[in-house]
């Protein structure tokens, strides 16, 4: 926003407020296509930003419309290459739909603050560790553990991780 907004800036800022409440209120109460008219009635000035972008995934997310989350969560990368969670949900909807070394791949391209994310190094185990390359998803997992311990206990309840868990990190 610049250092004197315009009418235009503020209105724009106010209606962004609200129809994201309001979508997340749809979207909260399951009422997915009421989420997607109320992002959709914000207007094209605003589909680019990052807050809108980011509900339009939970909607595509939840209705497991994998090809679209893909194509979004990309778009947003593009548009917003240092927030991780664009990368997070594109790679997930790749091992989704069984291309997981397509998921991996974006890992690689995501900028360097994106790449000492603890929630990046625990999704790059997964794919690692589903594309069968088990010692680099150990050293990713522990890159995960070191930057940010929490994510053990995410770790634990994922499947796809659960037999490089059982086994000893330290080896």
């Amino acid at each position: 926003m610049p250092a004197n907004p315009t009418e235009t800036d503020l209105r724009n800022q106010q209606r962004l407020a609200w129809g994201l409440s309001f979508a997340n209120g749809y979207f909260e109460l399951g009422m997915l296509g009421w989420a997607e008219k109320e992002l959709t009635q914000l207007g094209a000035a605003l589909q680019d930003k990052p807050e809108v972008l980011t509900m339009r995934l939970r909607i595509l997310l939840t209705r497991k419309s994998w090809p679209h989350v893909i194509e979004a969560a990309e778009r947003a990368v593009r548009l917003f290459p240092h927030i991780p969670e664009f990368y997070v949900h594109a790679a997930a909807a790749y091992d989704m739909i069984g291309q997981s070394e397509s998921g991996r791949l974006l890992w690689q391209t995501a900028p360097d603050n994106v790449r000492s994310s603890g929630v990046l190094h625990l999704h790059v185990a997964r794919f690692e560790a589903s594309l069968g390359n088990i010692s680099s998803a150990r050293e990713h997992l522990k890159d995960a553990f070191r930057l940010e311990p929490a994510l053990l206990a995410i770790a634990g309840k994922d499947p796809g991780l659960s037999k490089i868990l059982s086994e000893n990190l330290s080896n």
